[in-house]
């Protein structure tokens, strides 16, 4: 068995790392696509990959989930084809992509039919839906931010 470390051993990196992750907790996927969101060019690349990066299908059914149109089977196409993408990512782009169509079909399923489509219970789904909603843009924050406040309801039912 390993030998604890000696804290008093530990440079100061290594020991600001160690606290900036006592403090902030585990990162969650989500994170690093409100990253993406809150780079200086975050709108152009979110207009790029609803044009061009992602597939044809999640682009039409994102469109379909964002104007509200979007059946529940719909809806839970777009996530199954979010999590098919986000399995064979090679990169970081297409995983920030695969996770926008992911809560992009779980927050439609919110707002649009009052549905939960993803094993995630209502109270874990809150905080992330609200924190994404910051990051968007209009019309897509006002779909995820309206899915965090349905989700507020439920985990509070």
């Amino acid at each position: 068995m390993a030998e604890p470390t000696n804290l008093e051993a530990l440079d100061q990196t290594a020991l600001t790392r160690l606290m900036s992750l006592a403090l902030a907790g585990p990162r969650r996927p989500v994170d690093a696509l409100i990253q993406r969101l809150g780079a200086s060019d975050g709108t152009e690349w979110l207009d790029r990959i609803l044009q061009e990066d992602l597939p044809e299908r999640e682009r039409e059914l994102i469109e379909r989930a964002t104007t509200r149109d979007a059946s529940i089977d719909e809806l839970r196409e777009l996530k199954d084809l979010s999590k098919e993408s986000l399995s064979a990512a090679k990169t970081e782009n297409d995983r920030v992509c695969a996770l926008f169509a992911y809560f992009t079909a779980i927050a439609g399923a919110l707002v649009i039919h009052d549905e939960v489509i993803t094993s995630r219970t209502p109270a874990d789904l809150e905080p992330v839906l609200l924190d994404l909603a910051e990051a968007l843009p209009a019309p897509h924050q006002d779909l995820v931010s309206e899915a965090g406040m349905r989700a507020a309801e439920r985990a509070g039912a």
